[in-house]
């Protein structure tokens, strides 16, 4: 429940980021902080820097991590998907069959 409360709170926030870095540049789609790289980040780093115990250390673990968060983005496009092609049900396991 904390590391998303924190998930949460770190998208936002480099969200932020994100927003200021490509102000300036003319992209055809908003992008917006990769969730999955976020928790990946937030599970690795956050741990370290909640237990280490000392404020500074702390504070530039965290911008860094910022840093790192902003780098990672994707193209947020709004109203968009594929038909999916269904597939008949299969009678057998294609991993229980024999390769010869």
């Amino acid at each position: 429940m904390v590391l998303l409360n924190c998930v949460a709170v770190f998208t936002k926030e480099s969200d932020k980021l994100v927003k200021k870095q490509r102000a300036n540049k003319q992209n055809k789609h908003k992008y917006k902080t990769r969730v999955s790289d976020l928790v990946v980040t937030l599970r690795d780093r956050f741990i370290f820097c909640s237990l280490c115990g000392v404020v500074p250390l702390t504070d530039t673990e965290i911008k860094s991590t910022l840093e790192i968060l902003a780098y990672s983005v994707t193209a947020d496009i709004k109203n968009r998907s594929f038909p999916r092609n269904p597939k008949p049900h299969l009678n057998a396991n294609h991993s229980l069959k024999s390769h010869l």
